[in-house]
């Protein structure tokens, strides 16, 4: 594991635990398609994560409720198309995915919510989320809502290494302090919760396993930073 893929898995996490279904996304490249130095393309980009949670979840054994942060929704199906960015690398999506409407009609076919009519009217409004024009706004995350539909199809981005957002004009961006503190809150209660047990078989994580056994067993009363977690992996920044 390398720390690009710690924060990939965090982010994941992070997400599961706010209720949404999470999986990645490979767009193919159609047979004798070239890339720029002329050899055969094998795949024509790649979707960090793509996630969708329903308005009716919930999980009240547990105790905690979705992060206010993420914005959650409790009228609309929620769809997310997610990059995750680590260390100074520009907050803005891959230049493949927001330039290219081909590849984001691959992903709204996949996501498999509209109809080919929809999916073709969704097109320009999906890839507008997607672009580096896109008015930002440091309290609301990019956004579209189908028409005539409950689905809101969100772009976010996750930064694990940088802090809050501040400037006016910046976008909204999942950042380091705010998934630590909320897998914090989730799998370190402050009390017993009657109707969900903590001590299990953290085997059943899977991708997650090692990711949770950090925050069950660290020590003190706080998550604490990202630099502390790639230090506890052995990960060089």
């Amino acid at each position: 594991m390398d720390i690009s893929d710690l924060q990939e898995q965090l982010s994941a996490l992070y997400l599961r635990l706010n209720g949404y279904f999470v999986s990645g996304f490979i767009i193919h490249a159609p047979e004798g398609e070239v890339n720029e130095k002329g050899k055969p393309r094998k795949v024509r980009g790649e979707i960090d994560m793509l996630a969708v949670r329903f308005p009716h979840n919930k999980e009240p054994e547990r105790g905690v409720g979705p992060s206010d942060y993420l914005h959650v929704s409790g009228a609309n199906i929620d769809i997310l198309i997610c990059e995750v960015k680590g260390g100074n690398q520009p907050l803005q999506f891959n230049e493949g995915l927001r330039s290219d409407s081909n590849r984001v009609l691959s992903v709204l076919r996949w996501i498999g919510i509209l109809d080919e009519i929809k999916v073709e009217q969704a097109i320009d409004r999906v890839v507008e989320i997607l672009s580096t024009g896109y008015s930002n706004k440091p309290d609301q995350f990019r956004e579209y809502y189908v028409p005539d539909t409950n689905y809101r199809i969100r772009a976010i981005i996750f930064a694990p290494d940088r802090q809050a957002p501040t400037k006016p004009n910046q976008q909204r961006y999942i950042y380091g302090e705010e998934i630590l503190s909320y897998m914090w809150q989730c799998l370190r209660p402050q009390g017993i919760r009657p109707m969900s047990q903590t001590r299990y078989d953290y085997g059943l994580w899977e991708t997650y396993e090692e990711i949770v056994r950090y925050f069950k067993y660290k020590e003190g009363d706080n998550p604490g930073n990202i630099h502390d977690l790639y230090a506890h992996f052995k990960l060089e920044e």
